[in-house]
């Protein structure tokens, strides 16, 4: 009787029904908690994939980057990931130098030709990677020299499009696109931008004073490839130049953040780009929206589709002054995650980050 009872005992996370999995993941707001969800066994892992496709699952909250050891940590609770490790060759020698939304940037020094970098996207959590270009052009000649990227933005996951923020050794500030299989960057002179965003097709580029630019992409007619266009002024400002300026999407509308220096905190203001009277009109509350700001990746966000883990109406971002002026090359001092309140004006802080020269940005994980 006891061996056959023993026989018959299956754990109690076996008898969970699906429906109850699934809504406990759904209250699982960190990524690396729904892994470890789906590591309990068998059914719950399969719960887990089968809501990682449903349209009811919540996205998962950012993670913050410390650069350059692909360290990661949790947003709020400061958990740390740790995903520099790959089998992969080409990774192990290659340097991680950029970050946008779930995508890092790679660059191997060793290229085929004299004085070419080998760029190359890959997403750590899905293994997936994209080529890009080694050189670049400009006009009709091709220039076979370094191309630093400041920012890029994988536009479609579908076909690869990118876009970059970058300088050319010779031509100054450039706004750069490719798609996978092109042999170059297509690139365009700009008048040197403080963020770029990638709106309605056209890229957006704001310089210091906060005037706004466009540049159209379109395809060669002869060679079929992609190619981005001169810039167009479509907004003259006349206000004060803040410290910090972030381009961000939101509900179909290109946002300016400014950020600027206060003697107890940083304050914030929020612009909305209208385009049809080329001026910046002050947004004074993002209702459900909450923005996540920093120098290489921002994103608007819905606070509902977070369930009770986000508040409408707030910005976080990342004091990204991680060096004092007299010890620039010699000792790194923490920075700092802090939120906004749009509704009273309050700045507050939410984690300290120890981190090396290179400034700490959000990662939205997802495969």
């Amino acid at each position: 009787m006891a061996t056959e009872a023993i026989s018959s005992w299956s754990p109690w996370s076996d008898g969970l029904p699906p429906e109850l999995t699934g809504l406990a993941l759904r209250r699982l707001p960190s990524l690396a908690d729904r892994v470890r969800f789906g590591a309990v066994c068998r059914h719950w892992r399969l719960a887990a994939q089968q809501q990682q496709q449903a349209p009811t699952l919540p996205p998962a909250l950012p993670w913050i980057s410390i650069f350059p050891r692909q360290v990661f940590q949790s947003f709020p609770d400061g958990e740390v990931h740790n995903l520099g490790r790959s089998s992969q060759p080409i990774i192990q020698r290659a340097a991680c130098c950029g970050l946008s939304e779930n995508w890092l940037l790679f660059v191997n020094p060793a290229g085929s030709c004299v004085g070419a970098n080998n760029f190359f996207l890959k997403n750590p959590l899905s293994g997936a990677t994209i080529p890009l270009p080694k050189n670049y052009r400009f006009g009709y000649g091709f220039y076979f020299g370094p191309l630093s990227i400041r920012k890029f933005i994988v536009c479609s996951d579908d076909d690869g499009l990118t876009v970059a923020m970058a300088r050319g050794h010779y031509h100054g500030s450039l706004t750069a696109c490719c798609r996978p299989g092109m042999s170059v960057w297509s690139i365009a002179a700009n008048p040197g931008y403080e963020d770029i965003a990638f709106h309605h097709g056209n890229i957006y580029g704001v310089t210091r004073k906060g005037d706004l630019y466009a540049h159209n992409i379109s395809e060669d007619s002869g060679t079929r490839e992609t190619v981005v266009s001169y810039s167009k002024q479509v907004i003259m400002s006349s206000d004060t130049p803040a410290k910090k300026l972030f381009l961000v999407v939101s509900r179909g509308n290109l946002l300016l953040v400014k950020c600027y220096d206060r003697i107890v905190a940083s304050a914030f203001e929020v612009f909305k780009a209208d385009l049809e009277m080329s001026r910046w009109s002050e947004v004074s509350g993002l209702g459900d929206q909450v923005l996540f700001v920093s120098q290489m990746c921002s994103k608007a966000v819905s606070a509902s589709s977070h369930g009770n883990y986000l508040c409408g109406n707030r910005i976080y971002f990342m004091d990204d002054e991680t060096w004092s002026a007299s010890n620039r090359h010699h000792h790194p001092k923490a920075s700092v995650c802090g939120m906004y309140d749009l509704r009273n004006n309050i700045c507050h802080r939410i984690l300290t980050l120890q981190c090396s020269y290179f400034t700490p940005t959000w990662f939205f994980p997802h495969k």
